[in-house]
């Protein structure tokens, strides 16, 4: 769950919710920065996998659970490792059951994350994360065995677009965990794109790696009333009281 504390309300919106307009961008991806498009006889299999990656998100996502430390519902930032590669776990196998190559990207993306999670990770989750990270990375070199010439010279590029649109979608969601401050142009270091949160939900990239002039996503989530919560019996009674709601990020050109 993406948990973002609004003022006088909490926005929470889930994972599968997050990858699909993830889904989103891809799709309207043209190339950008270091990060080319999906060739076309590729895309079933890309979008797929970006559109599906956090599809093991959906369970835990339906019972928001709460957090005493932030006084919130938990962000997924806040689940443990041997919870988040549960997780994990489950959106890999969905995808390598549509294809290798679905299975694949999901795999790489979700290794990346457990390698970068390593650096901050308590001593007690580290021989979690190495354990998933040597699976996945066995799982790999089997699917490799099963890709086509053209999926093997894309295998990298594809794994940086699903990583990239992964990204934009966290930040056009607010992700608190990791969006910059309004107004202040950030570096995507792999990417080589810069973006740039504005008021208004906005975000600006350069260069512009989209088949538009503009980009306006649409994504639901639930407006939970009031700001921190007492406890979790007051989660439950914030969640009686939720909305849903279709939330609006626009994405345009950076300003010079």
């Amino acid at each position: 769950m993406i948990v973002r504390p609004n003022g006088a309300e909490t926005r929470l919106i889930s994972q599968h919710d997050h990858a699909r307009m993830a889904g989103t961008l891809a799709r309207r991806w043209s190339g950008g920065g270091r990060v080319p498009a999906s060739p076309p006889a590729l895309c079933d299999a890309v979008f797929y996998a970006v559109d599906n990656h956090d599809v093991g998100w959906c369970d835990p996502d339906a019972v928001p659970r709460y957090d005493a430390e932030t006084r919130y519902p938990l962000s997924f930032f806040g689940t443990t490792a041997e919870e988040a590669i549960d997780v994990w776990g489950e959106g890999i196998g969905f995808c390598a059951a549509f294809g290798p190559f679905s299975g694949y990207l999901v795999s790489a993306h979700f290794c990346g994350l457990a390698e970068a999670g390593m650096g901050g990770a308590p001593s007690s989750e580290l021989g979690h994360l190495r354990r998933f990270i040597d699976a996945e990375r066995s799982r790999q070199r089997g699917l490799l065995g099963e890709f086509s010439p053209e999926e093997t010279a894309a295998k990298e590029d594809m794994s940086l677009l699903l990583r990239t649109c992964d990204t934009l979608s966290l930040i056009a969601c607010r992700a608190p965990e990791i969006t910059p401050p309004e107004g202040a142009a950030h570096y995507l270091a792999r990417s080589g794109l810069r973006i740039r949160p504005v008021a208004g939900d906005g975000i600006e990239v350069a260069p512009w790696p989209f088949d538009v002039d503009r980009l306006e996503v649409k994504f639901p989530g639930l407006t939970l009333p009031g700001g921190p919560i007492r406890d979790a019996e007051g989660l439950e009674e914030a969640l009686e009281r939720a909305e849903p709601a279709l939330y609006v990020s626009r994405i345009t050109p950076m300003k010079a």
